[in-house]
């Protein structure tokens, strides 16, 4: 058993990495939008996700200094996987919001928060005390609240709905699969592997919709050149902290927590793109600080997630 001292650090450690990555994923946000003014969103991804895989590529043979870049226990079939969902995430995600609205999208990409907490209590026998679902229902109304969500815009459509829960689905099926997978292979590994998988994809439907000469055309414009190379450094980022704090916190907190990053895009849009903030808006970024602070401190005392024997070479 861990000393509790040990343990008590390494989950600061994780809950400061879940924070930092949520902050670079809502900083994202304002930036993308801003591209997306210049190009389609499918475009704008592929910008964001070249320059992520050059980073990448570039900073996983150096953290290995010399060891294996694939090592003999990594989990080859399960990162195959992984990587193959989290594109299919994307893709069912802006299928259901196309066809729904925001509003929708949000509150049901949403429902994976359901399933986590479901999979955190039936397989990693993780159970949330009274602190915990105090911050965790004040962390989804605040963040609910400053995105601006109003009830009056939820839009239905059987097929929108559908592609959004399978992004819910598919979501809180990759965060099993990183708790019980990755836990013992370097962060980097699996950011690797997504974005060489998402590169390949994105790169597959502009060639196939003859859209990719002018995507690469785009790399001429200073702005749009500048705006694509932060994102890949912000998504490496974001997905290299949020790796290592799955490693260290409970699932369930790491991915409640995630939810800070839509109330830094918040800000983004105010600082960044000149957006007015609501007196609504204002009570959700409280309720999130509230909410996070409470999620933080109910896992104080808990014992550490109980991680079955799988095995790790194919899903």
């Amino acid at each position: 058993m861990e000393p509790r001292h040990l343990l008590r650090s390494r989950r600061l450690k994780g809950y400061a990495a879940i924070i930092a990555s949520a902050i670079c994923s809502g900083a994202m946000w304002p930036v993308q939008k801003d591209l997306m003014t210049q190009v389609s969103p499918l475009q704008a991804n592929w910008l964001m996700i070249l320059p992520a895989l050059i980073a990448i590529l570039i900073i996983y043979p150096a953290r290995q200094r010399g060891r294996p870049l694939i090592p003999k226990h990594a989990p080859i079939g399960w990162l195959a996987l992984f990587a193959l969902f989290a594109s299919a995430i994307f893709y069912t995600r802006n299928v259901g919001t196309h066809l729904t609205s925001a509003t929708t999208a949000a509150l049901v990409v949403r429902l994976e928060l359901a399933v986590v907490f479901v999979l955190s209590y039936v397989i990693l026998k993780n159970r949330v005390s009274l602190v915990g679902w105090l911050g965790t229902v004040a962390l989804l109304i605040g963040a609910l609240q400053a995105m601006g969500i109003s009830f009056g815009q939820f839009s239905f459509s059987h097929l929108g709905v559908a592609a959004l829960l399978t992004a819910a689905l598919l979501t809180a099926t990759n965060a099993i699969i990183i708790k019980l997978q990755f836990n013992t292979i370097p962060s980097a590994l699996p950011t690797a592997a997504s974005c060489i998988c998402q590169t390949f994809v994105f790169s597959a439907v502009l060639l196939a919709t003859g859209r990719m000469d002018e995507t690469i055309a785009a790399l001429a414009t200073p702005r749009v050149a500048v705006e694509a190379a932060a994102l890949g450094l912000m998504l490496v980022s974001s997905l290299l902290l949020y790796y290592y704090s799955m490693k260290h916190i409970p699932m369930w907190s790491c991915r409640i927590l995630s939810l800070v990053a839509p109330v830094v895009a918040v800000l983004g849009d105010h600082f960044w793109l000149g957006s007015d903030i609501s007196g609504n808006q204002r009570s959700g970024l409280v309720a999130v600080l509230i909410g996070a602070a409470l999620v933080i401190i109910s896992s104080r005392g808990d014992a550490p997630e109980y991680i079955p024997q799988m095995q790790r070479n194919r899903p």
